[in-house]
Formats: structure tokens, sequence, C-alpha cells
């Protein structure tokens, strides 16, 4: 895929409450599933 191809959108839709809310909530179950599979990768 062309990098000329993807959709960025505005300046403004990145500090909309709902992009920062899906971002934090994003960062957060990454966070869970990282030490979780970690966890579980040193436990066995």
């Amino acid at each position: 895929m062309p990098i000329s191809r993807i959709a960025f959108g505005t300046p403004a839709e990145a500090s909309h409450p709902d992009a920062l809310k899906a971002a934090v909530a994003e960062f957060i179950c990454m966070l869970i599933f990282v030490f979780a599979g970690e966890g579980s990768g040193m436990a066995f």
C-alpha cells in the first residue's frame, strides 16, 4: 500500500475527547495483555 493512500484525518480529531479516551483505553489494555503474556511466559 503506497504511503500516499493512508488517511490521517485532521489535527482537530486528535484532540477530540473521544479520541483521547480511546487512546488511553488502548494503552491500558495493551499493558494488561503485555504483562499477562509475560507473566504466563515466565510461569511455564
